[in-house]
C-alpha cells in the first residue's frame, strides 16, 4: 500500500481496530516488527498480537512516529480538519545567522529530511520542557501533545505532562 493511500486510510477510515496483517501492511512493516513494537508498548507476548486486533490509537501513534505531521496534514489537504488543531502545522519566520542556516540544511539531509522535519525533531525536547507550563496555559494544548494517543489522566503523570511523545511508550 502506498504511503498516501496508507495516511487516508488510517486517519480518515474511522476504524477503531485493525487485525495485524491490516496494520501491518498500512506501515509497510513486516508482521514480527509490529509484533514486536506493540509487544514492548503494552507489556504483553508478541504472541498475544496473533489474535488480537490493533487499536486504531496504536497504529497511529506508530504512524506517525514514521510519517511527520506535515506529511500527514499533506496527504489529507482539504481533509485535514480532522486532526486537532493544534497539530496542523502553520508558518514561523526566524531571522537566523546563514551559517545556522547552512548547518539546519546540512543535518536535514544528513538525516534524509526536510529542514521542517528536522527543526520538528529537534524542538521535541523543547516541547517536552514547556509542555507542563503550556498544558496549563494553552487550551488543546495537552490534547495536541498527546494525539494520537489517548491523553492518560492528569493524576496519572507527573513528568513532561503525562509522559507522552518525551518517552518511547504508547498511551492508548
Amino acid at each position: 500500500m502506498r504511503q498516501a493511500e496508507a495516511i487516508r486510510t488510517l486517519f480518515l477510515g474511522g476504524k477503531r481496530s485493525y487485525p495485524l496483517d491490516e496494520a501491518a501492511s498500512l506501515l509497510a512493516w513486516p508482521r514480527h516488527r509490529l509484533r514486536s513494537e506493540l509487544a514492548a508498548q503494552y507489556l504483553v507476548p508478541e504472541i498475544e498480537w496473533e489474535s488480537k486486533r490493533v487499536p486504531w490509537r496504536a497504529v497511529a501513534v506508530l504512524a506517525v512516529g514514521e510519517w511527520s505531521y506535515g506529511r500527514v496534514e499533506d496527504v489529507l489537504a482539504e481533509q485535514a480538519s480532522v486532526l486537532p488543531t493544534l497539530v496542523r502545522s502553520d508558518n514561523l519566520s526566524v531571522r537566523l545567522p546563514r551559517f545556522q542556516i547552512a548547518a539546519i540544511d546540512a543535518a536535514a539531509r544528513r538525516s534524509g529530511r526536510t529542514v521542517d522535519e528536522f527543526l520538528s525533531s529537534y524542538l521535541a525536547d523543547l516541547t517536552c520542557m514547556e509542555a507542563p507550563a503550556l498544558s496549563e496555559d494553552v487550551v488543546g494544548f495537552r490534547e495536541a501533545y498527546h494525539w494520537p494517543a489517548a491523553v492518560p489522566s492528569k493524576r496519572a503523570d507527573r513528568s513532561c505532562v503525562d509522559a507522552s511523545p518525551c518517552d518511547a511508550s504508547v498511551n492508548v
